[in-house]
């Protein structure tokens, strides 16, 4: 059958849609708005060009106007002076000589002044030609003659004679004379340019705001243009005299050979009646440009912002990817970590997948003694290299976390039997049997595994993880046993430890007497035949389990660090009995209290056992503290030191259960204590053995020797008793003289035993 376990779940990693979608939308959202400033801008810009170019054409058009009303005002002007000079003339005399006609020129500033008669013959002359001559018929001066108008100023002409052109203006004497005044058409022309449209129009051009400047007649005809081939055109385009037809100021753009441009029309009116319309074209080639680097501009800034974003995003997701890794991956392994495990647990649990799944829970027994060995460092070198070498060897089989500090979850699924599981719990356990580097061996990791199979039942992450912490703690129940799968069974041996400490925590706080108490087993001297001494024994009775073992209840203490407050509250009740016994005469009694190796390596531990003596009033020898060998193992030093520091306050020390532990004769001189305890197993013996064959007596004897008491401890026969006082053992204490008793029967039975050893002696 195969046993092959498949891995499932993936890396936790950032998810990255989760920043590309918000940096796209950015993107989006920073490039619709760049999108409208740019469309705005381009829009005032446009806007603006409108208004300025019909700002300026409106301008220019008023600047036709007067330059036509000024030309007329030129034109009244020029008619008025020759025909006052006309007058001017003829008032002074009929009869002027030449000489008199040109100094007449001269102040008038005019070039011909002619002198006629009635019958329109020249008599006199300011340059002294064509004297004589007479005006044929049809001739102008002859429809003059033949009028009976008194002036005239006539349009300009050229002279009938010399061909030269003139501006004529007649005046009549009553007599009949007449006289004509004539002014050169170039000196007028002259005058005259800074008035005609072609001119302004040039004018216009020239400013550098227009490319072309047409005027355009009511007839829709060119009639003068920048352009000159146009003047005289008549305009073609439907659209253009539709606008032509307009009462108001227009303007479009159009397109011609020149390139592109803004064409603005601007009717032109004169008193009132429009004598035609002002064409400008103006070069929108600035507002291109100014277009071009408006969007040149947003758009690089758009590409700023966008470069800005993704450093951010990048950055932020670095961070993230930084974070992601704090919070779910192990730093000093790169395993996932407790918080990744017990989210990925809770999907597991959530979900039927219908395959076989579990959890080993992978533990190192010894590995806080490895550090204080070989130092943290170390230490952390030896949890990388096996999370490597388990890592390896899983393959793709499972998925490794790093649940604390010497603490491995592995999650497997798919496998097809239980043997599956143990084969890989013995491969995992392998790794610890190889040579670590250094030459150190890791066997003494001492490496531990618990298996948890999922199943419908489990609720939660957590609860998975309770249950292979049972299935792990109960290993080191079980000697010689590394791995073991959680059962009902552990799970109730764990019912029970919650009960026991429950039970234990309330009778402290509450000093529940009926739940927690004190028994006490007296102690009896074989050369005295006197209670010398008593053990106090705690004692457990609960409403759900009944009386529970010290064996069971102490350790469970232990563990639950509850074992500090129930020492103190055993040590009351000793000193407590203590005075009364001292009250009643026997204070030779001495009244001895079990402690843990926890009590005595606090700080305060002589602090507090010299307190409660004192409250109780009662002298430090009336105490004996009773220690097991196994409280040396770890703290021999300090422990040794404690003990010194009691027993120069005259505290006994005893050494309980001496010859099940670790310690030798050579060890037990060290030792800081005053009495050994001979444990119940060299007792049993005495009854089953040859005497010859029993240590019990070797045991009394090197005791002797190092200056110790001896006390039997488990004396249930007449025959073990005898063994022990031929063998000169100190003191017995057992179910043959008193099982554990109360207090009020342990001074009954003190006072009765003493009392009548008295009488004997």
């Amino acid at each position: 059958m195969s046993r092959k376990i498949q891995k499932k779940g993936e890396p936790k990693a950032v998810d990255i849609r989760a920043f590309v979608a918000p940096f796209i939308l950015l993107v989006l959202i920073y490039g619709m708005l760049t999108a409208s400033s740019i469309t705005n801008q381009v829009n005032r810009m446009y806007e603006s060009l409108q208004e300025n170019s019909v700002r300026l054409t409106r301008s220019y058009s008023q600047g036709l106007v007067y330059a036509s009303k000024a030309q007329d005002t030129f034109q009244e002007f020029l008619e008025e002076k020759l025909l006052v000079a006309g007058k001017m003339i003829l008032q002074e005399s009929t009869s002027h000589t030449n000489e008199e006609l040109m100094e007449f020129s001269k102040n008038l500033d005019v070039d011909i002044i002619h002198l006629y008669d009635e019958t329109g013959t020249i008599i006199k002359s300011n340059t002294g030609e064509y004297l004589g001559w007479v005006a044929p018929a049809d001739h102008p001066v002859h429809r003059f003659m033949e009028s009976d108008a008194t002036d005239l100023v006539e349009e300009i002409r050229a002279d009938t004679v010399s061909g030269i052109l003139y501006k004529y203006g007649y005046y009549r004497h009553p007599s009949g004379n007449f006289v004509q005044i004539g002014v050169l058409a170039e000196k007028l022309e002259t005058f005259a340019d800074g008035f005609q449209m072609q001119n302004l129009l040039k004018d216009i051009k020239d400013d550098g705001h227009v490319q072309e400047a047409c005027f355009i007649g009511p007839e829709n005809r060119i009639l003068a243009s920048t352009r000159v081939s146009n003047v005289g055109l008549e305009i073609q385009d439907p659209f253009v005299i539709q606008e032509l037809g307009k009462e108001e100021e227009t303007g479009f753009e159009t397109e011609d050979f020149q390139g592109n441009g803004y064409r603005v029309l601007v009717p032109v009116e004169k008193e009132g009646d429009r004598i035609g319309t002002l064409s400008l074209l103006y070069s929108t080639e600035a507002f291109r440009l100014a277009t071009k680097e408006t969007i040149t501009s947003e758009i690089a800034m758009l590409l700023l912002i966008i470069l800005s974003l993704g450093i951010v995003f990048g950055l932020v997701y670095d961070k993230s990817k930084q974070n992601m890794e704090m919070a779910y991956y192990d730093p000093l392994t790169g395993l996932p970590n407790a918080d990744y495990m017990k989210e990925f647990l809770e999907q597991q649990v959530r979900q039927e997948t219908g395959r076989n799944r579990a959890i080993l829970l992978l533990n190192s027994r010894n590995f806080k003694t490895i550090n204080n060995t070989y130092g943290y460092q170390f230490g952390d070198e030896l949890l990388k290299e096996s999370a490597k070498e388990i890592t390896k060897l899983v393959g793709d089989r499972g998925i490794l976390f790093r649940f604390n500090a010497d603490r491995f979850v592995l999650y497997v699924e798919g496998y097809e039997e239980k043997r599956a599981l143990i084969d890989l719990a013995k491969e995992i356990s392998e790794i610890f049997n190889q040579p670590f580097s250094q030459n150190v061996d890791r066997r003494y990791l001492n490496a531990e595994v618990g298996i948890l199979e999922l199943d419908e039942n489990t609720d939660s992450a957590d609860e998975l993880l309770r249950k292979a912490s049972l299935a792990l703690d109960s290993v080191r129940t079980q000697a010689g046993a590394s791995i073991m799968f959680y059962t009902r069974i552990i799970e109730k041996e764990a019912k029970r430890v919650e009960i026991i400490e429950h039970a234990l925590e309330q009778a402290l706080i509450h000093d529940d007497e009926n739940t927690l108490y004190a028994m006490f087993q007296p102690q009896l001297d074989l050369k005295t035949d006197r209670i010398t001494g008593v053990e106090v024994l705690a004692r457990l009775d609960t409403k759900e389990l009944g009386p529970v073992s010290p064996a069971e209840f102490i350790p469970i203490a232990e563990k639950k660090k509850l074992i500090h407050p129930l020492g103190v509250h055993i040590l009351k009740k000793a000193c407590c009995l203590a005075a009364a016994c001292k009250d009643a005469g026997y204070e030779d009694i001495r009244f001895s209290v079990n402690v843990s190796g926890i009590q005595l390596l606090r700080r305060d531990f002589l602090k507090i056992v010299l307190m409660t003596i004192q409250e109780a009033a009662i002298p430090n020898s009336m105490l004996e503290l009773e220690i097991t060998e196994s409280i040396f193992l770890d703290n021999f030093l300090l422990i040794n030191d404690r003990l010194k520091e009691l027993q120069k306050r005259n505290i006994q020390i005893a050494l309980d259960d001496f010859g099940t532990g670790y310690s030798s004769f050579a060890r037990l001189k060290e030792i800081r204590i005053d009495t050994v305890k001979l444990d119940k197993f060299f007792i049993d013996n005495i009854h089953r053995e040859e005497e010859e064959d029993l240590i019990s007596s070797d045991i009394i004897s090197m005791a002797h020797r190092l200056g110790l008491k001896v006390v039997a401890e488990g004396v249930e026969t007449e025959e073990q008793m005898g063994y022990l006082k031929d063998h000169h053992c100190d003191a017995i204490q057992g179910y043959y003289f008193s099982k554990p008793v109360h207090q009020e029967d342990l001074l009954e039975l003190i006072g009765e035993h003493n009392k009548k050893d008295e009488k004997k002696s």
